[in-house]
């Protein structure tokens, strides 16, 4: 609405009840949703602990699951920090970042970072027990084969 011609400047201004509503209910509903995954971070704590105590798991992917939930940890964990950024109570910025690195880095950045870093390792690991799992097919295949010979 903002970029209408004919309301953008009167929405600008804020001057749009019907606009101005719609964008409280926006932010409330955006703030009650961050509010149910506040302390989600904490869940992948028991992640990482179910995955390296899980004997099922094969060794490669043991160690892809346990990196994916540290991803997820800081991703949710990050996720937080930038919410409490936007409300007012931290910086958007991670300290000490502009005195070591010579710029700022913003804790949504990181939080973007880890969450394709996540993504990626769990297509990894798709794709990792996918192709095992088609190879155990193969092999059942060629078995039930040669029993029929």
């Amino acid at each position: 609405m903002k970029s209408s011609e004919i309301w953008g400047e009167l929405a600008k201004k804020k001057e749009v009840s019907s606009f101005n509503k719609a964008k409280a209910f926006e932010s409330n509903i955006s703030n009650g949703r961050k509010i149910f995954r506040l302390l989600l971070w904490l869940n992948e704590i028991e992640a990482v602990h179910g995955h390296i105590h899980n004997q099922k798991l094969a060794p490669k992917v043991k160690v892809l699951k346990v990196i994916s939930a540290v991803c997820s940890f800081i991703y949710y964990f990050t996720d937080n920090i930038v919410w409490f950024s936007k409300i007012g109570f931290l910086s958007k910025h991670v300290p000490f970042t502009h005195r070591m690195l010579g710029y700022h880095v913003k804790w949504g950045k990181i939080k973007d970072q880890f969450s394709l870093i996540k993504t990626a390792l769990e297509l990894t690991i798709f794709i990792y027990i996918y192709n095992l799992r088609k190879k155990e097919d193969n092999h059942l295949w060629n078995q039930l084969n040669q029993m029929d010979e």
